[in-house]
């Protein structure tokens, strides 16, 4: 079990890494470069951090339901049969 979840949490890593901190750091990179004049002043640089904002936050949502969808579609182990046990 703890195999599975160590792959788990590594395509996690990767999908964060390639979805999220490599665009993001793209973006912001501009930004570390700018004096402090001209940050904010640059509409264009500001168009292009409201535009990584929206995906980000598509590609999170999509994972998410990937995952949902991932769980929903999961065998559920059915109930042993057997005895049940009733309260007298």
């Amino acid at each position: 079990m703890s195999e599975k979840n160590n792959n788990f949490m590594s395509m996690l890593d990767a999908w964060t890494e390639e979805k999220i901190l490599r665009p993001m750091s793209a973006v912001l990179q501009p930004y570390f470069e700018m004096t402090e004049e001209m940050r904010g002043t640059d509409e264009k640089y500001d168009e292009s951090l409201w535009h990584m904002d929206g995906i980000i936050k598509k590609a999170v949502r999509e994972k998410v339901l990937e995952s949902y969808r991932n769980g929903q579609a999961a065998k559920v182990k059915p109930q042993q049969k057997g005895r049940t046990w009733k309260r007298q």
